[in-house]
């Protein structure tokens, strides 16, 4: 069974519409990791330059391998634990007046927004989502920017088709 068909653990009032939800590709999981190795390898970079800061008195030594082991252990932390429960309560849904966003299983989130609030789409693509053939979609609203995905490029087109057919009429 893969992830898109597992059923949802959410409770019966976290559902907007009949539409199920999506879930995300799989490969959103591999542009999360290779964004946390990124992160981690720059702040474990910046950790070892501060070893070598003449200013810094030797007294420090010990702060320095902490600082640099605790960096270490929250990237771990989040390669092992965070990543995959991120994707796994990471839900959306385009329907025809609105996009809902669930996430979260012990801070549940849900966010609805009507496709007529919404102002404009904007889709992002790095060099990781385009290696896997994924885009970033920033929906934005009069006071907020809201972010879906990683996500296909088809997911992307479906949302800025439907806020542009929907655009035009304020029910």
């Amino acid at each position: 069974m893969t992830a898109a068909e597992q059923p949802s653990e959410q409770p019966a009032d976290w559902t907007i519409t009949a539409q199920p939800y999506q879930h995300l590709p799989s490969e959103a999981k591999v542009v999360w990791h290779i964004e946390n190795v990124v992160t981690t390898t720059i702040a474990l970079l910046l950790a070892v330059v501060a070893f070598y800061i003449p200013a810094v008195p030797d007294s420090w030594q010990p702060l320095r391998i902490s600082v640099a082991a605790a960096v270490l252990a929250i990237g771990l932390f989040e390669a092992i634990v965070l990543i995959p429960r991120r994707y796994r309560y990471y839900e959306f849904q385009v329907a025809e007046d609105h996009v809902a966003i669930r996430r979260g299983r012990l801070f549940r989130r849900l966010l609805v927004l009507p496709l007529h609030q919404i102002l404009f789409v904007e889709t992002r693509q790095g060099p990781a989502l385009a290696r896997y053939g994924l885009v970033k979609v920033q929906l934005g609203t009069i006071a907020e920017h809201h972010a879906l995905g990683p996500v296909p490029p088809t997911v992307a087109v479906e949302v800025r088709t439907a806020v542009q057919r929907r655009g035009g009429s304020r029910d």
